[in-house]
């Protein structure tokens, strides 16, 4: 006759302690390839590298942050990293690939700070927990650094239009045939021209809006500068339309020619979801 030994308040404890201890051991072993401009400081904090898997993904999120300098103020940038950390959530629970940026005068030099993926890249569930909780620490640590420690675009302007484009293009390349890809903006909208460089001709859009011309003549006086290429089936979402920091400003006249503005952008693209808004959170 076998006798099952009882489960008492020491086992149990003893039991929940290894299962703890094989997960921390998961969690600092996982095998991992880099997070783009990670700090060492950061590695540390989140125990390691998150894996970023190569690959096609059937869902892929790209983000953007704006850091220009009608971007700057403290509270707006505290409101872009709860923002940061939903599209973060969100990316997990889609178990997608995710890229984050930032940006100023020059769309096409997009600064990476996160490029992650929450895919199962295992068939083992609690690694692939660790590797998801990794993704998540780094992600959220990158973006901080990012917003609070990382270089300013001193040279003014803001390029909306060429950064939707990029993000748009490089999310093409990575989601799967039938796969959905999300480009979500954390921006004012207003497109301004840099003091040097190639994009010192950029249309300065709230001007020009704040002046009375309509978003059709703006769109037809500079076509391939608002030209962001085909987004068909895509969900583009922009957040802080018309905010510089004053939450007043959203539902201000200016505000709401901006968000009618890069609606009508959005629609030409063909996306298959436009939500463009003042709301950041």
């Amino acid at each position: 006759m076998t006798h099952k030994h009882p489960q008492t308040p020491m086992r149990r404890w003893l039991l929940a302690s290894a299962l703890i201890a094989v997960l921390a051991l998961l969690i600092s072993s996982a095998s991992c390839s880099a997070v783009a401009l990670a700090t060492p400081a950061m590695a540390a904090a989140c125990n390691g590298d998150a894996i970023t898997a190569p690959g096609l993904r059937r869902a892929v999120f790209e983000g953007a942050i704006d850091i220009s300098p009608s971007n700057s103020r403290a509270r707006l940038r505290t409101q872009y990293l709860i923002a940061a950390d939903t599209l973060v959530e969100e990316a997990e629970s889609r178990k997608a690939a995710l890229r984050i940026v930032t940006f100023g005068a020059s769309g096409v030099g997009a600064r990476t700070v996160v490029q992650v993926t929450f895919a199962d890249v295992s068939h083992d569930e609690l690694f692939n927990l660790a590797a998801a909780n990794k993704a998540r620490c780094a992600a959220r640590l990158a973006v901080r650094t990012a917003l609070t420690t990382g270089r300013r675009w001193n040279g003014g302007g803001t390029d909306v239009a060429g950064t939707l484009s990029t993000i748009i293009a490089d999310g093409k390349t990575r989601v799967e045939p039938g796969g959905s890809l999300t480009v979500t903006l954390l921006t004012d909208g207003c497109q301004a021209p840099a003091t040097s460089g190639p994009n010192r001709r950029l249309t300065d859009l709230c001007g020009a809006l704040a002046h009375g011309t309509s978003a059709q003549r703006i769109l037809q006086r500079h076509p391939a500068e608002f030209a962001i290429g085909r987004a068909a089936g895509a969900t583009i979402v922009m957040k802080g339309i018309g905010v510089s920091g004053d939450p007043n400003s959203a539902n201000s006249l200016q505000a709401k020619k901006l968000i009618a503005f890069w609606q009508l952008v959005c629609h030409r693209a063909q996306a298959g979801r436009c939500v463009i808004g003042s709301s950041v959170l």
